[in-house]
């Protein structure tokens, strides 16, 4: 996978288990970005994200570099289906 080719980040994942626990919470995530439905419960979650992200030590960065890997994913992915 893409996350554990990056050392920071693979030494925040660890184990295969938690890659898995990744890869089952990003499919929600990006599944709730597209549901429409952005009222208080969905902004209170992206901010539970962050707080999370930033207690396990993601920089700033790092996260942005991740959700652009994910924003150029979902263009390539909407590419071939257009």
């Amino acid at each position: 996978m893409l996350q554990t080719a990056i050392p920071e980040i693979s030494l925040i994942i660890g184990d295969r288990e938690t890659l898995n626990n990744l890869h089952k919470s990003m499919q929600v995530y990006v599944r709730e970005l597209f549901e429409g439905d952005y009222e208080l419960a969905y902004v209170e979650k992206r901010l539970r994200i962050g707080k999370v992200h930033q207690r396990i030590g993601v920089s700033p960065k790092l996260y942005l570099s991740g959700i652009n890997q994910l924003q150029l994913r979902v263009e390539v992915n909407l590419a071939t289906i257009a």
